[in-house]
C-alpha cells in the first residue's frame, strides 16, 4: 500500500486480506494505513544586504514559506533575472557576488509541485579607480607654491578626489582633479577617490613637496641657490647645503622663470671710491659688506620687488664708517636711510672697484625695512631686511647716500652769481645715469620753497655736463636755492643750498665758531646789528626744521654759548632772525 500520494489530499485507506485456511475455508484480515499527500508554500520574503559595492559578497536568506512533513525532498531554488530565470544557486540560503544591480527570486521546489517566488532586489555601486601618481612634486624653493595634479584613475558617481597632507587620512587639504599647495617645510600630500555610494575611498598616490632645510641665519660668501619665480609672493633663496638665508624675490605674478641670487661677504663694512674722483676722501661711501648678483632666465617687464638682508652688526659698522669719513652725504641716522646702489655692466661680481666707466648705476630708495622674523619667525633677531623695487636684476650695493659715487647723478658744483639784476644759477654733473629732469627751487627764508625752472637731464652720461638758468630781478633781494633731481622712475633727492645777494650787504653777519664743530658752537651778535628777541633755528640742507630756540640780545649781551645739540655730522643752516625782521642765514658743518 503506497505511503505517498501527488494527487489527493491526505485520506485513511481501509485494507483486507483474505486467505484461504486448509479446510478451504476463507479467512479475512482487516488493517488501515495513512497516505501522506504533498502541501508547499512560497518564501514570505528574503533576508539580506540590499546595497554592496560591486563585486562584495552579500549572504541571502529564503524566510518563511512551509511543506507537509512527508515531502522530504522539497528545496529552494534561486535565480536571477526573473522566477526561473537564471538558476544562481540553490539551499535556504546562497552568497552572491554581483557586479550590477541584480533582482534575486526564491522558490520552494518540491516532488511534486513548485510554489512562486519572493523577490529581493541589491543594489550595486561601483568604485571609482586609485590615481596611479601626483604630478607637480619634487624639490623647490621656500615660498614657491607648487600645483599638484591627479595622473591617472577614474571618478565613478559621486566621487571626487581629496587631499591630506601627512599620511592617507591625515589632514584635508583640498579637493579636486589638482591643488595649489605653499609649504613651509617638506611633506608629504596624498590623494585619493572618495566614496561612491557604499564603496569605500580608494588607496592613495603620494607626491612629496621637498623643501631646503632651514637654518636661522644669513648665507656667507659666495652662497647662491636657483629659483623658480613666477608667483606673486616672495620666494626665498635659501643655501642648498645649509639652509641660510641669501635673498628674496617676489615677481609680482610675473614668470621670471629660473632667478638665480648669490650673495657675497666683505666683512662688515667697506668704503667705496668715486668712479669720477678715485682717491678723494669726499667722495667716499661707506657701504655695508654684504652685496648679491642676481640674474633671470626671464628679464621682467615690469617692477618686482626684492628682499636683501643684513646683520644688524653690518649696519651699525656702515652708520660708524659713514659718520667717520669726510663724505657728509652718505650718513645713516637709522636704517630707514638704507637705500641701494644697483650696478648694470660687464662686471658683475663680488667686487665694486673694476664697475668703473663699463656700467650704469641706479639709485633705489627702499620701500620698507624690517626684522627678518617678520618673515621667517625663527630666523635670529640680530637679522634686518630692506626692500626694494627693481626694473632688472644685476649687481645690488646697501649704503645710506645717494649724493655721491656710486649714484644716478654726480654733482660737482651749483653756484649762483649776479648778472645786471638777474641771479644766474649754475650747476655741473660728472656722471649721470637713469636722470630725468632739474628742479631749481627759490625761497627768501631757507623754510617756503617754490620752483622757478625744470631743465631736462642728460639721462645718461660719464662726462661733465654743465647747466644754468636765469633768475630774472632776483639781483634786488636775498635768496637761496636748492636743486632738486628727478630720476626716470620718479626717485628724487635735493641738493645743497646755496645763498644769494647781489645787493645787500652781508657784512656785520653774526661770527659762529668753531666751525666745523661737534654739537657746541658759540655766536657773536657783536657788530650784526641784530635787536631783542632773536629766533635761532638750526635747518638741515634738505630744509627740514632740527631744533629752534630764542636769544635775548639784552644790552651788553651779545655772545651766547649753545650746547649739546645732538647732532648727526653733517652741514646744517643756521637761521637767525630778530623782532625787526633782520635775516641771517649761515653754513656751519658739525663733526
Amino acid at each position: 500500500v503506497p505511503t505517498f500520494n501527488c494527487i489527493n489530499p491526505n485520506r485513511t485507506w481501509a485494507v483486507s486480506l483474505w486467505s484461504l485456511d486448509g479446510d478451504n475455508y476463507a479467512t479475512k484480515y482487516n488493517w488501515t494505513q495513512t497516505i501522506t499527500y504533498e502541501t508547499v508554500t512560497a518564501p514570505a520574503s528574503i533576508a539580506g544586504t540590499t546595497s554592496v559595492c560591486s563585486g562584495s559578497p552579500v549572504t541571502l536568506t529564503a524566510l518563511g514559506g512551509s511543506s507537509s512533513a512527508g515531502s522530504t525532498a522539497i528545496n529552494t531554488q534561486w535565480f536571477s533575472g526573473s522566477c526561473g530565470g537564471t538558476l544562481v544557486g540553490t539551499g535556504n540560503s546562497i552568497t552572491v557576488s554581483p557586479t550590477s544591480t541584480t533582482t534575486y527570486f526564491a522558490r520552494r521546489v518540491g516532488q511534486c509541485s513548485t510554489t512562486g517566488c519572493a523577490s529581493i532586489t541589491v543594489t550595486v555601486d561601483q568604485p571609482s579607480s586609485a590615481a596611479a601618481s601626483v604630478s607637480g612634486a619634487g624639490t623647490v624653493c621656500l615660498g614657491t607654491t607648487s600645483t599638484l595634479a591627479v595622473q591617472g584613475g577614474a571618478l565613478v558617481g559621486s566621487s571626487n578626489w581629496q587631499w591630506f597632507s601627512g599620511n592617507c587620512t591625515g589632514t584635508p587639504v583640498g579637493t579636486g582633479a589638482s591643488i595649489s599647495v605653499t609649504p613651509s617645510a617638506t611633506t608629504s600630500y596624498f590623494v585619493s577617490a572618495s566614496g561612491n555610494g557604499v564603496c569605500p575611498a580608494t588607496s592613495c598616490a603620494v607626491g612629496v613637496v621637498n623643501l631646503p632645510a632651514q637654518s636661522n641665519i644669513l648665507s656667507a660668501n659666495g652662497s647662491n641657490q636657483t629659483c623658480v619665480v613666477n608667483a606673486n609672493n616672495y620666494i626665498h633663496f635659501m643655501d642648498p647645503n645649509t639652509g641660510d638665508l641669501i635673498a628674496s624675490v617676489n615677481s609680482l605674478g610675473q614668470n621670471l622663470g629660473n632667478v638665480t641670487i648669490t650673495s657675497y661677504e666683505n666683512g662688515l663694512t667697506q668704503d667705496i671710491e668715486s668712479c669720477s674722483y678715485p682717491g678723494d676722501p669726499l667722495f667716499t661711501t661707506a657701504v655695508m659688506g654684504r652685496h648679491w648678483v642676481i640674474t633671470s632666465e626671464v628679464p621682467p617687464t615690469a617692477s618686482v620687488d626684492v628682499l636683501l638682508p643684513y646683520h644688524f652688526n653690518q649696519y651699525d659698522a656702515t652708520a660708524f664708517s659713514a659718520f667717520n669719513n669726510p663724505n657728509p652725504d652718505d650718513n645713516l641716522n637709522s636704517q630707514n636711510d638704507i637705500g641701494c646702489t644697483q650696478y648694470s655692466g660687464l662686471n658683475e661680481n663680488a667686487i665694486f672697484t673694476d664697475n668703473c666707466n663699463n656700467g650704469t648705476f641706479l639709485w633705489h630708495n627702499q620701500n620698507t625695512t624690517n626684522p627678518v622674523t617678520a618673515i621667517l619667525p625663527t630666523h635670529a633677531a640680530t637679522d634686518e631686511y630692506i626692500t626694494i623695487s627693481v626694473d632688472g636684476f644685476s649687481e645690488f650695493w646697501l649704503h645710506g647716500s645717494q649724493n655721491a659715487q656710486p649714484l644716478p647723478v654726480e654733482l660737482v658744483d651749483f653756484s649762483s652769481r649776479c648778472m645786471d639784476g638777474d641771479v644766474a644759477i649754475e650747476w655741473s654733473t660728472a656722471s649721470e645715469n637713469n636722470s630725468m629732469y632739474f628742479e631749481v627751487e627759490s625761497s627768501v627764508d631757507a623754510f617756503n620753497w617754490e620752483a622757478i625752472a625744470v631743465v631736462d637731464a642728460a639721462q645718461f652720461s660719464t662726462s661733465l655736463i654743465d647747466y644754468a638758468i636765469l633768475h630774472e630781478g632776483a639781483a634786488r633781494e636775498k635768496n637761496y636755492y636748492r636743486l632738486k633731481q628727478v630720476d626716470t622712475d620718479g626717485a628724487y633727492e635735493y641738493y645743497s643750498i646755496i645763498y644769494s645777494d647781489c645787493g645787500s650787504d652781508f657784512d656785520g653777519a653774526p661770527i659762529i665758531f668753531p666751525n666745523p664743530s661737534k654739537n657746541n658752537f658759540t655766536i657773536d651778535f657783536g657788530g650784526s646789528g641784530m635787536k631783542g628777541i632773536v629766533q635761532l633755528t638750526l635747518v638741515s640742507m634738505e630744509g627740514k626744521e632740527i631744533s629752534n630756540r630764542q636769544l635775548n640780545l639784552g644790552e651788553g649781551v651779545n655772545t651766547f654759548q649753545i650746547n649739546n645739540l645732538e647732532l648727526q655730522p653733517g652741514l646744517y643752516l643756521i637761521k637767525m632772525i630778530d623782532v625787526t625782521g633782520k635775516l641771517f642765514i649761515i653754513k656751519h658743518r658739525f663733526n
